[in-house]
């Protein structure tokens, strides 16, 4: 990571590089503004045509911005704000529509949508699919273009991903250095500029694989709950045994309480509705409500583990979310609760 900015209007939402400047949207508020890379001011301020602004992107001359929720893409003119020309967005179709990411790959407009985890190239003049790509995530939020490549920010992965845009194969992923990416953009240089849903803009390294790097591995799988998708792991901090700045992250999850639990051995089989991806022996590890349907909890209770001769450096633990999720009503009521997948950490001194 190069610079983090902390321009007003958090939380942020999409990104865009309009060759000097980037430029950043809210969910707090109907702006859109354009920051100096180099000293993070805003230079202007735009009024933006909707609220909850997930989606940026440059053409060249005007800016492509996508409220959210609002089932329309527009062009909007950089000097004044002034609408210049309007599309569908594909997720006009539904009543919750969820369209986020947009970006410009030279000729056309590629779009994200996390209900569906779907991402579409779009005909600029009238808003026609020309093609649909899996998302390489559960929850696409913003995306880039760059070097015939496409780049998809996901919420729920804490992932950065590079795919082919033919047919979205994965080409290369990396960690951002928030837990919850969503605007991404691209400048001159080839340099990432990364919105945090709670954090700030970031300019990160230009090679992915140098990004964050992971100090930790998912496996195992997780089943659909009650949100339509399921739980993914992540972390933040380190695996530092002394720095103690261990955060671990489940999501997405219904609302309500859930626990983080470890063992030193991984399995993957049937656990009720869901799947168990810790072995024998089980050891309670941190407990959270969940909030903007995410789990969240530092390993605060750390020497309850060490007590059991855990969190020791070369260690190896595997963790899992375990949450309160309700399927189904009276006789035919499923199981009360559901899993994530797993995440393996080897701690270091």
């Amino acid at each position: 990571m190069l610079t983090a900015c902390a321009p007003p209007g958090s939380p942020l939402g999409g990104a865009a590089w309009d060759g000097t400047h980037v430029w950043v949207g809210s969910f707090r508020d109907t702006w859109l503004r354009r920051i100096d890379p180099a000293t993070c001011a805003v230079v202007a301020t735009l009024p933006a045509p909707g609220r909850y602004v997930g989606g940026l992107a440059w053409d060249g001359t005007a800016l492509w911005v996508h409220p959210e929720q609002s089932g329309q893409i527009y062009r909007v003119d950089p000097a004044d704000g002034a609408v210049l020309a309007v599309i569908p967005s594909p997720s006009s179709v539904f009543i919750d529509p969820n369209g986020s990411g947009l970006a410009w790959d030279g000729s056309a407009l590629w779009h994200a949508d996390y209900t569906r985890d779907l991402i579409y190239r779009l005909d600029p003049a009238d808003g026609t699919v020309l093609a649909t790509i899996p998302a390489p995530g559960t929850m696409p939020t913003d995306l880039a273009w760059f070097a015939g490549q496409l780049l998809v920010a996901d919420r729920d992965a804490a992932r950065i991903f590079v795919v082919d845009p033919t047919d979205g194969t994965v080409l290369e992923s990396c960690f951002p250095p928030g837990n919850l990416p969503w605007g991404l953009a691209v400048d001159s240089a080839g340099d990432t500029w990364n919105t945090d849903f709670r954090g700030p803009l970031y300019l990160m390294d230009t090679e992915l694989d140098s990004v964050g790097g992971p100090f930790f591995e998912n496996y195992c799988t997780s089943t659909v709950n009650s949100t339509g998708k399921a739980a993914v792991m992540s972390a933040s901090g380190s695996a530092s045994v002394e720095a103690r700045d261990l955060v671990l992250e489940a999501g997405p999850v219904p609302q309500g309480w859930g626990m983080f639990v470890t063992s030193r051995t991984a399995v993957e089989h049937t656990f009720g509705r869901a799947v168990l991806c810790v072995g024998r022996r089980v050891y309670f590890a941190a407990c959270a409500r969940a909030q903007d349907g995410r789990l969240s909890s530092p390993l605060d209770n750390s020497r309850r583990l060490e007590r059991h001769g855990l969190l020791a450096p070369g260690e190896t633990l595997h963790f899992q979310a375990w949450f309160r999720d309700r399927h189904g009503r009276g006789k035919k009521r499923g199981a009360c609760f559901n899993t994530s997948d797993g995440l393996r950490i080897t701690f270091e001194p």
